[in-house]
């Protein structure tokens, strides 16, 4: 079965401009959440939001929102409203970079070709779960009922990073069996 890349409608001779523009949004991102991330980190929060995501305990959320208190759950709220100007990026910069490598490896490697846009498409729906995690998070930061929303926003969460890992592993994997595979035919070709 072939699989249409995600980013297929992006013209090749624009990819470098839009390539810019994604790293750009994600420097963005990452400093306004990293702004944020500032006023949450504490003993019990040590990854700052992130320990509360990843964290799921009932009980351990209710502590920590209690520590965070107005001011803290203000700044939660506002790092995972931008960290949607992120997520959307961020998946666009990977799968644009996934689509980058199965073009590479095209001719010389058809199984990281075929992956690609596979991998391209984890990647866009990682940011799906982000999105449904932030909006989980949100209803408990803004005192909406914790349960089942933070089980949800934990089971998401998981699954994003677990797609984030497996797409950033076949980056590194694919990337470097590429790299290595053009030098080998580059030396082929100077003999």
């Amino acid at each position: 079965m072939t699989l249409t890349h995600p980013l297929s409608w992006v013209p090749v001779e624009q990819e470098k401009a839009f390539l810019i523009a994604l790293i750009v949004l994600c420097l963005v991102g990452i400093a306004g959440m990293g702004v944020a991330d500032h006023h949450l980190r504490s003993e019990i929060t040590p990854m700052g939001i992130v320990s509360f995501q990843l964290d799921g305990n009932l009980a351990e959320a209710e502590r920590v929102l209690s520590t965070w208190g107005e001011e803290g759950r203000i700044w939660a709220a506002f790092s995972l409203g931008i960290d949607y100007l992120y997520l959307t990026a961020n998946a666009l910069l990977w799968a644009l970079l996934a689509g980058w490598v199965g073009r590479k490896a095209q001719g010389r490697l058809p199984l990281v070709a075929t992956l690609s846009p596979w991998i391209a498409w984890a990647f866009i729906l990682a940011a799906v779960f982000d999105a449904v995690e932030n909006v989980a998070f949100l209803i408990v930061v803004t005192g909406g009922s914790a349960d089942p929303w933070l089980s949800l926003g934990t089971l998401f969460a998981s699954m994003k990073f677990t797609l984030m890992g497996l797409g950033m592993t076949y980056l590194l994997v694919a990337g470097g069996l590429c790299a290595f595979t053009s030098r080998v035919s580059d030396g082929e070709d100077a003999s």
